[in-house]
């Protein structure tokens, strides 16, 4: 029957009382060499396979807070990229309505320059139908009669 055996050991992380105040540590049963007792044998085989379980589980957990931490950053990044899409969405929208209201704004100027036109015809229209009446109230002969003919028959 093997015995565990106390080696010495520096002392960086004062794990226990034992190493605090003697500066050794006890073997853990996973660093014995194998024993000729079956006994012993079996329980350094299970501390080995708890051991490499528990290795496997640091490491496991390990990846996983890295990929957790890759993850937020992702994530961080991803809303910071969201943010600023929602001002330019915001900036662009103030541009839409900006240009909603310059072409609203242009198209009742036009409104009102068609109607200031429709006016001007009107006036026109009633103008000429003066000048005719006119017209037709002079002699066939009469300078004035010919030069408002000549007028209204350019227009």
């Amino acid at each position: 029957m093997t015995t565990a055996v106390c080696l010495p050991v520096p002392d960086d992380t004062m794990e226990d009382e034992e190493e605090a105040i003697y500066g050794f540590r006890r073997v853990k049963m996973f660093e014995m060499a194998p024993s000729d007792d079956p006994k012993l044998e079996e329980r350094r085989q299970r501390a080995i396979y708890a051991k490499k379980n528990r290795d496997m589980k640091k490491r496991e957990v390990g990846k996983l807070q890295h990929e957790a931490s890759a993850l937020r950053a992702a994530n961080e990044q991803c809303q910071a990229n969201l943010t600023h899409m929602y001002e330019v969405v915001e900036d662009q929208q103030r541009k839409i309505e900006q240009l909603e209201q310059y072409l609203s704004d242009t198209r009742q100027q036009l409104r009102d320059r068609d109607e200031q036109i429709l006016n001007s015809q009107k006036k026109m229209s009633h103008l000429k139908a003066h000048l005719e009446l006119i017209a037709d109230g002079l002699d066939e002969n009469n300078m004035s009669r010919r030069l408002l003919l000549s007028l209204l028959a350019q227009n």
